[in-house]
């Protein structure tokens, strides 16, 4: 038998979350502040007052899920109402503290709790959500995959006496691995994951260096501090809502030698349809498949040989490179160029293009061009690619 609550927050985001939140309860109602929705109905599902959301807590035990944006100030408003054994009390008045499930079309979920069995573990995520999972943004399975690597790579924050991550939202968040504190438009890039792209080739002192794909900027700020006021870091980051954060963390965390670019890298100089998701996984729409749950919009592209002579360049030591499925096309839009060059290069090559990984295509690219080329496997696929040898920092 489903439990029953009722939802906190009857605006569209109450009402997209509906069918998830149906897989695992039964909805009584929908309950608002607004007084002009009492009395209306989201699917049949009356919208009451608070008050009579009230009655139902105490009289029937029925379980509050907030299901709005406001979730600060609603859960002011649940206490005050005496709503006393609140949102954070293990299973209670109150079962989940989501900044909406709906959130699920950006993150999975977007509260994790690191103190309670309120949807904290791996199975509950994917009991109350993945069932309608191919309807869902990669985030979700980011979430539940990463839940415990994701919940414990940040400080969380106090509410009442728990404590919580929320990535819904644009906030900042201290990493506690290197004890810094960054600008994310929605889920976190930790450091731990980056280290991969370093496992062949670590820039050094005075190297060039472009972070093809850097998000918010964590594998910037890494790469700056390791070439030094003597080199240059190039940040490439098409989506706008990540680009502003990028620029914040530049600006925050004082990285003189980073020079950001909002232009993605590709196989021509054009402008292409691009999925904005505000998030790590916003797309080129070719290979993205977040029809109908993203921004469509337009993005400056560039070859990696364009972006080099533009930027007026001798050299380039370093290319990182996770720009989500479209690392063929801008490995293979510039093979001349690259032919006569030698760069180090380590590529995200776990993205699916018409059901196919990206490395083995990678690897035979480089090959063509005289590169040396490897692909490794854990954590997630990487390709490394370099042309006359390998600084391999495992002998190191």
């Amino acid at each position: 038998m489903k439990v029953e609550v009722v939802l906190f927050g009857a605006s569209q985001k109450g009402t997209r979350a509906l069918p998830f939140l149906k897989e695992k309860y039964k909805v009584v109602a929908f309950s608002d502040n607004d007084s002009e929705k009492w009395g209306d109905k989201i699917e049949d599902i009356s919208i009451i007052s608070p008050k009579e959301m009230l009655h139902l807590v105490e009289k029937k035990n029925v379980l509050v899920v907030i299901t709005s944006s406001y979730y600060d100030e609603i859960y002011s408003d649940l206490h005050q109402l005496g709503v006393s054994n609140s949102i954070l009390d293990e299973q209670k008045n109150v079962d989940c503290y989501f900044n909406s499930v709906i959130e699920a079309e950006k993150l999975g979920i977007s509260i994790m709790h690191s103190n309670s069995k309120v949807i904290i573990s791996r199975e509950e995520l994917k009991q109350s959500i993945v069932l309608s999972i191919n309807n869902i943004n990669p985030y979700l399975y980011d979430t539940v995959t990463n839940f415990e690597y994701l919940i414990n790579s940040v400080l969380p924050v106090t509410i009442g006496e728990k404590k919580i991550v929320d990535f819904s939202a644009p906030r900042e968040h201290m990493l506690t691995k290197i004890n810094t504190s960054f600008y994310f438009s929605s889920i976190i890039e930790g450091v731990e994951p980056l280290e991969l792209y370093l496992f062949k080739y670590r820039p050094k002192p005075g190297d060039i260096v472009f972070d093809c794909g850097a998000y918010c900027g964590v594998s910037t700020y890494l790469f700056s501090k390791m070439v030094g006021a003597s080199g240059k870091v190039f940040a490439f980051e098409p989506d706008q809502q990540n680009y502003e954060m990028l620029i914040k963390n530049i600006q925050n965390l004082n990285m003189k030698n980073v020079i950001p670019i909002n232009k993605g890298i590709y196989s021509a100089n054009t402008e292409i349809s691009f999925y904005s998701e505000g998030g790590s996984s916003s797309a080129a729409v070719e290979y993205s498949n977040q029809s109908g749950r993203s921004f469509l919009s337009k993005i400056n592209v560039v070859t990696l040989e364009t972006a080099f002579n533009e930027l007026g360049l001798n050299r380039l030591d370093f290319v990182k490179m996770d720009i989500e499925g479209a690392e063929i096309e801008a490995i293979s839009g510039s093979l001349t160029f690259l032919r006569e060059k030698a760069i180090n290069f380590a590529i995200a090559s776990y993205h699916c293009i018409n059901g196919q990984y990206t490395f083995p295509k990678l690897e035979e690219l480089f090959s063509i061009i005289n590169y040396k080329v490897e692909t490794g496997f854990n954590p997630h696929f990487t390709t490394w690619a370099y042309k006359n040898h390998w600084m391999d920092m495992t002998q190191n």
